[in-house]
């Protein structure tokens, strides 16, 4: 019953949160700008270090932006130094529910229901067919395998148990296909004038290698990637390594990202 309560409680909180930073109210904004302070030795602490010392608007790119505020590396800096961008979310339910609403007000800000790809049209992507929660939409994925381990780790149990749930469905039911929209590269930076981009910003459970490959293709070489490599296969880790080193990057890791610079940029 207390973890129940301070479940509810969470996302009341939440959705207070996400509700003020929809609106811009002054109160999210200055606790963004004047209490907000990002730990050290964190990725929070790098994009914060980053965003205030450009000197000038920053331009990026998000690919797997979800509902743009549960555990968003970038949302509270958008939002604080008003940034200059776009953000993709493949799922329209989540899209239009959140993300889209999130950033209605912020003009510089443009939000795409689509997923990257190497051609624009339609593809199937792998989501949790029976939550809309955020533990559950967070795991959507090109790759079915990452939403298979997370029925085989216990991860999905986990999620349900706090939710009050003891049944947990079998993967071959509980994991569905949905045909999203697909769009490029080049229509994304061709299209909002994003030729120059600051940062692209990479959470697409496994798929990063390739929006990274794609962007590298495109020509398209930010001075700051961040991705998210813990989902990836060992060797789509060391190719994704190997592609930046090759194009100029030095790379950190925080935690379940790496963060590559483009060297002289």
């Amino acid at each position: 019953m207390w973890t129940s309560i301070k479940n509810s409680a969470k996302q009341s909180y939440k959705k207070v949160m996400f509700n003020l930073s929809a609106a811009n109210s002054p109160v999210i904004g200055f606790y963004f700008k004047k209490i907000y302070a990002s730990k050290p030795n964190t990725l929070a602490h790098f994009l914060d270090t980053y965003s205030k010392g450009l000197g000038r608007q920053l331009s990026f790119i998000q690919i797997g932006g979800n509902d743009g505020f549960t555990n968003d590396p970038v949302h509270k800096f958008i939002k604080r130094d008003g940034w200059k961008g776009v953000i993709l979310e493949p799922l329209p339910d989540i899209f239009e529910s959140k993300l889209q609403r999130l950033y209605a007000k912020d003009q510089e800000v443009h939000t795409v229901n689509a997923a990257l790809g190497a051609e624009k049209g339609v593809a199937n992507i792998y989501r949790i067919g029976f939550s809309n929660k955020r533990w559950a939409t967070g795991l959507t994925s090109f790759n079915r395998s990452v939403l298979e381990k997370a029925f085989t780790s216990g991860l999905v149990a986990k999620n349900l148990k706090k939710e009050g749930r003891t049944d947990v469905p079998d993967p071959k039911e509980g994991i569905v296909s949905q045909e999203i929209a697909v769009t490029t590269v080049n229509e994304l930076t061709d299209h909002y004038d994003l030729k120059a981009l600051d940062l692209l910003q990479v959470d697409t459970e496994g798929f990063d290698y390739e929006v990274i490959r794609m962007f590298m293709a495109a020509g398209s070489k930010p001075r700051v990637i961040v991705y998210e490599h813990i989902h990836l296969s060992q060797d789509h880790q060391e190719r994704c390594k190997d592609l930046l080193g090759s194009n100029g990057y030095e790379l950190t890791p925080f935690g379940a990202n790496t963060v590559a610079n483009r060297k002289g940029a």
